[in-house]
């Protein structure tokens, strides 16, 4: 153990005292043990503080931070500020870990010299929890480097995985002086570009090391409304990646992007019309960004004839309305 290095696990604790216990027996049970598990309570309103207070008296490696309910890129900054490891990893308190999952992906890093690794996860349901878990599919190792793996990041392949920041290991120095934006949904797309572009190489396995628990009030599981309001921040933190990749000269990453934010701005004008109250201010920044960047979606050649002909129809549909006060 006093060869190990140590590694920093930053767990945001919510209201998740059904699932705390589980989430926590994973971490502190890996098998590489030179770990420091900081405990970030954003504002428990249930028993999660006490459960954290009773995983400390019994595991000296836990440190519990307590805040007011700033949300959760608050609290991963936190976390972030008081790491002392020379690697970092995040876990969602109402998910659990593989054995395996630290010493794994920290051997995978060091064997393969990258700065980020990354393993598969498996999505679980709320009742399936304590189901058993078989693998059964084939080991595989890819590398890339920073750059190469910024390419990926609209590809289908391991889609989730790639935005998420739960099931990677991290050199330390990928988070110097980089925090996640506060009091935003869609934390990790706004971020997960400049966690890329810092890296040398990336390193990821196949193999399934983190479960991702699908529960009731997560806030993966969100009313419409509310999907509409996640699409905005996307909306923001797609804008905010078409400035970086044209900074850096990545121009197929910028179309890419471009293609990306056309299709949430459809995606707001659908929602927005299957809401019992259809709101007139999702209709004016549809009809404002469309009347801005129209002409560029339709000559963009990263976005598809479709997409291109529905961005028209809602153009001129919103533009013949008044319902939203123009």
């Amino acid at each position: 153990m006093n060869n190990q290095e140590l590694i920093s696990i930053i767990v945001p604790v919510y209201n998740v005292e059904k699932y705390l216990p589980k989430c926590l027996d994973s971490i502190i049970n890996q098998s590489y043990q030179n770990i420091e598990v900081l405990l970030i309570n954003d504002g428990s309103t249930d028993n999660s503080l006490s459960i954290c207070e009773e995983y400390k008296k019994c595991d000296n490696r836990i440190t519990i931070f307590s805040q007011v309910n700033f949300g959760l890129a608050s609290a991963r900054n936190l976390g972030l500020d008081n790491a002392r490891g020379s690697f970092i990893s995040f876990i969602d308190s109402d998910d659990y870990v593989s054995p395996d999952f630290i010493s794994d992906l920290y051997s995978l890093l060091k064997n393969t010299s990258s700065d980020i690794s990354m393993c598969n996860f498996l999505e679980v349901k709320e009742s399936d929890v304590d189901s058993t878990f078989s693998q059964n599919i084939p080991l595989n190792i890819q590398q890339y480097s920073g750059c190469e793996y910024l390419h990926k990041l609209y590809s289908k392949e391991f889609a989730v995985g790639k935005i998420v920041v739960w099931n990677k290991l991290y050199s330390r120095s990928i988070w110097e002086d980089l925090r996640f934006p506060v009091g935003k949904l869609n934390e990790d797309e706004a971020i997960i570009h400049y966690v890329y572009d810092r890296a040398n190489k990336i390193a990821i396995t196949s193999e399934i090391l983190y479960f991702y628990v699908k529960r009731q009030g997560s806030i993966m599981n969100v009313r419409l409304d509310m999907l509409i309001e996640r699409n905005l921040y996307y909306l923001e933190a797609l804008t905010q990646r078409l400035d970086f990749f044209e900074l850096r000269g990545y121009l197929k990453l910028r179309g890419e992007t471009f293609a990306r934010r056309a299709r949430v701005v459809k995606n707001i004008y659908k929602n927005n019309n299957k809401l019992n109250n259809r709101s007139p201010k999702f209709d004016r920044l549809v009809y404002d960004d469309l009347k801005g960047n129209l002409k560029l979606y339709l000559t963009s050649n990263f976005i598809k004839l479709d997409l291109k002909l529905n961005l028209l129809y809602i153009y001129i549909k919103q533009r013949a309305s008044a319902s939203f006060g123009m």
